[in-house]
């Protein structure tokens, strides 16, 4: 009897409780000389234009500009009814930078990010363009396409064998930090930036 009464009230109090409050993280302040937007995209590569476009907020950084967070761009983008790096092209130019508060923000393509993974012939290739883009005239400031592949071939079933296991083992575990191709990416955003303005 007791031990029914203990459930019932325990019962109870978890009916009462609900469930938890999501806990929602403030976005960061929108401030910055610089904007990244979301990178459109003609790859099939979900995390590999996010990747990008944080390597690419990296880079800015390290070159001593004030890029805006880029979660602060996504909510001032979404305000617009931007989400999709593909959708930038139906606003204009003035009223972007209007709601990042900047008077210019940079803008990629990511032409390719592709993992062939075939035994005997492997290659992974990053490629992007990056443009700078300015906020009140539209006009492109800067343009620059970076690109990295590297190829590998096995001459020996052996080694194919080999190399194709090496292959779905390197994925898993790119997979699961969340970084596909991170150091070919890495190599195809210097590239793209070599000549883009040092502060």
């Amino acid at each position: 009897m007791k031990v029914g009464l203990a459930l019932a009230f325990a019962s109870a109090f978890a009916a009462c409780a609900g469930p938890r409050p999501a806990v929602v993280r403030p976005v960061p302040e929108l401030r910055g000389d610089i904007a990244v937007l979301p990178f459109n995209s003609m790859s099939t590569s979900l995390r590999g234009p996010q990747l990008l476009r944080e390597l690419t907020q990296q880079k800015l950084s390290g070159f001593g500009w004030d890029p805006v967070p880029l979660e602060a761009a996504d909510a001032a983008l979404r305000g617009i009814g931007i989400s999709d790096g593909g959708q930038l092209r139906s606003i204009a130019s003035e009223k972007v930078a209007a709601a990042l508060g900047v008077d210019r923000y940079v803008v990629g393509m990511v032409n390719d990010f592709s993992d062939q993974n075939l035994g005997f012939v492997r290659r992974r290739i990053v490629e992007l363009e990056l443009s700078v883009v300015d906020g009140k005239s539209g006009e492109t400031l800067w343009k620059n396409t970076g690109r990295f592949e590297k190829s590998k071939a096995a001459l020996s079933r052996k080694k194919a064998e080999l190399s194709f296991l090496e292959g779905v083992l390197e994925n898993a575990a790119e997979k699961a930090y969340g970084k596909p191709m991170d150091q070919e990416s890495r190599q195809a955003v210097d590239r793209a930036m070599m000549s883009f303005p040092r502060r």
